[in-house]
Formats: C-alpha cells, structure tokens, sequence
C-alpha cells in the first residue's frame, strides 16, 4: 500500500553488543503492534508474538525497537536500500518506477524518480560509495544507475527468473536471478560467484563487528541460510567517479 517505515532497534544497556541469536532461537520482533511513530516493542515474550509467530519470543526485556518515521509512498513498493551514509533511500514499485528520497522520511522529503521499464521491480543495492545503484526486475534484467544525477548508466539480461537479490563487493554486483548460482559482474564482465544448494532468493555481503571479515550471506528457496568468506578488500579502491565511468554502457 506503499507504507514506508523507519525502525530504530535500542538497548538499554552495554549488554545489547554480547547478545547473539542461536540457531534454534534467532533474534526477532513482530511488528504488528507497533503502528505510530515512536511506540516501542520490547523483547519479551507475549501472547501476540507467539500467536504472530506460532512460537515464543527469547526474553531480552533490554531490547526494544520503535518507528522513527512513517511515510505514504505514492504507489506500492516492493524492495527499499539506504544510501551507504544514510541520507538517502532508494525505493521500487511495481510499476517500474525506481525513486531517491532524502532522510528522514516526512511529508515535505524531496525525491527523484525515473522509470526504468514496464515491469515490477523487486530488488535494489547501492553500491559500497552510493555512486550507484543497481536494480533488478521479473523478468531477469538488471539496471544500474547513477545517483547524481539521476540516470541509466546500463542494463542487462542475467538469468532466467525474478532478480531477487542484489548487493555489491566492493565493485563486484552479486545477485540471485532464479538459479543456485551467485552470479558477478564487474563493469560489465560476468563470472559465477559460487554455488549454492537450491536456488537462491535473497543474498547480502555482511562485515563482522568483532574482526572486519567480510562474508556473503545467501537465503535459498529449500530454507537454507549459506554463509561464505569473501576475499579482504583490495589496497586500491577505485575512486568513486571511477565506479560510474566503468559502468555506464556505450
């Protein structure tokens, strides 16, 4: 209905960095109660959580989560991406329409909007600069995008399914597109990342708090949760207007 909300999630005490999901028992929150901006859900287990979830919540009465903002978007929306510094949020519709909002999120935020193609856009990253932004539709095409301004620097065909994942390695585009591949494609250059046991529908490139390792985190259609080490980060970054040059197409 193109509702957009901003969560913050708080501790109360220095506890909330110690604190890991186990594998039987994960770390969430039902948001379902939690309509108005700044109302808060605290971790405990409660009748609701359990009748939302059909399980029990593990009791952290230390974490709490609230919506800082809450916005109307102008049509529905399928996929959303901070801006690496967080002044920005990408969103995409399913009429095609790719939009960049300034934060925080009110009735006055300016955007800019560019359709980039008829059908429904389900998935969309910036990259690890926010110089760009990659997007990924139903019928296996991914377009990148300047940021500033605003415009299609390429787009490609890259599978045989919805893309239903993206993200960005440094100047690498990883994304799932109906497959038990990962695929990479560097300024145009493909390659296949790795492997994975079904196929995959959601991937994300994580760095630990605790030794900066970067991993790769793939979610597969046969309920499987994959994790892999990526490569530590190059000496030599290319500098940020590098990153649209070598992707904009001919």
């Amino acid at each position: 209905n193109g509702d957009i909300r901003e969560w913050t999630l708080k501790s109360d005490s220095e506890t909330f960095q110690t604190v890991e999901p186990s594998a039987d028992q994960p770390l969430e929150f039902a948001f379902g109660s939690v309509t108005e901006v700044m109302h808060e859900d605290r971790h405990e287990d409660t009748e609701e959580f359990r009748r939302m979830t059909l399980r029990p919540r593990k009791h952290l009465p230390h974490l709490k989560c609230s919506i800082v903002s809450r916005f109307e978007a102008r049509s529905g929306v399928l996929a959303c991406s901070y801006h690496p510094q967080g002044s920005r949020l990408a969103t995409t519709t399913r009429e095609g329409e790719v939009r960049v909002w300034d934060t925080p999120l009110h009735s006055g935020s300016k955007s800019e909007a560019l359709t980039v193609g008829p059908y429904p856009v389900v998935s969309c990253a910036f990259n690890e600069d926010g110089t760009v932004l990659a997007v990924g539709n139903e019928i296996s095409a991914v377009v990148v995008l300047s940021i500033n301004p605003l415009g299609i620097l390429q787009t490609m065909r890259v599978g045989f399914g919805y893309v239903t994942g993206l993200c960005f390695h440094e100047e690498v585009l990883l994304l799932a597109a109906g497959s038990n591949k990962v695929k990479g494609i560097e300024f145009g250059e493909r390659f296949t990342f790795h492997k994975t046991s079904g196929r995959v529908v959601d991937i994300k490139v994580v760095t630990l708090s605790k030794n900066k390792k970067r991993r790769v985190v793939t979610c597969t259609d046969n309920h499987v949760l994959e994790v892999e080490d990526l490569p530590p980060t190059p000496v030599f970054i290319p500098p940020a207007a590098n990153a649209v040059k070598k992707w904009k197409q001919d």
